[in-house]
């Protein structure tokens, strides 16, 4: 999928909802818990229907306000709407940004 900076995706299969902080170099399949990400408001399986996760995608929480990027792509997304994780390009899982430290103000 060709996204770019200010996307807003959804998780096709839970609740997760990520915005695009910086567009990867090049198309890339982003997915959510094994799912590729859609478009918000263009998921088509109610609610009910979407899958379980059992197992490892259980235990994996994607947080609202956490930022997560893919080194080689440079794709950098917002967390915006929690959900079941991971987050991952292909076959790799999207980093956890830590933040930066600022210089104390003395």
């Amino acid at each position: 999928m060709k996204i770019s900076t200010g996307t807003r995706l959804e998780s096709a299969a839970g609740t997760a909802q990520v915005i695009v902080l910086k567009q990867p170099t090049c198309e890339v399949d982003l997915t959510c818990c094994g799912y590729p990400m859609v478009l918000v408001g263009t998921r088509t399986t109610p609610a009910a229907d979407r899958p379980t996760f059992a197992g490892t995608l259980a235990d994996v929480t994607i947080q609202t306000g956490k930022r997560y990027t893919d080194r080689e792509t440079g794709l950098e997304v917002l967390v915006v709407g929690p959900g079941s994780g991971p987050l991952a390009v292909g076959d790799r899982e999207l980093e956890l940004m830590q933040p930066k430290k600022l210089p104390s103000s003395d």
